[in-house]
């Protein structure tokens, strides 16, 4: 599923420049507009963190950036939706 491969994607960059001390919002949101999308196309619900972290990415303010203290929990939450959305949308 191409949703679900860019959301991986996005996702893939967003570590790349977690690791380099870049900031990683525009990657971070750019991966959950992906699993949203994915997501819904699969009738899948995302849950939790996943959701509201996702729903919050979705509509931060176009120069909005994330702080410092809530960087590496929504990396974490956006990989866990990844995760939870791939199970649903395998042989798709």
């Amino acid at each position: 599923m191409l949703g679900h491969g860019l959301a991986k994607g996005w996702h893939v960059v967003a570590r790349g420049a977690k690791k380099a001390g870049h900031d990683i919002t525009t990657a971070l949101k750019k991966s959950a507009h992906a699993l949203d999308g994915t997501a819904k196309w699969s009738g899948t619900k995302l849950k939790g963190a996943s959701y509201k972290t996702t729903e919050a990415l979705k509509h931060m303010g176009g120069d909005a950036k994330i702080g410092a203290e809530k960087t590496g929990q929504w990396f974490k939450d956006v990989g866990k939706g990844i995760k939870d959305v791939g199970h649903h949308t395998k042989g798709s």
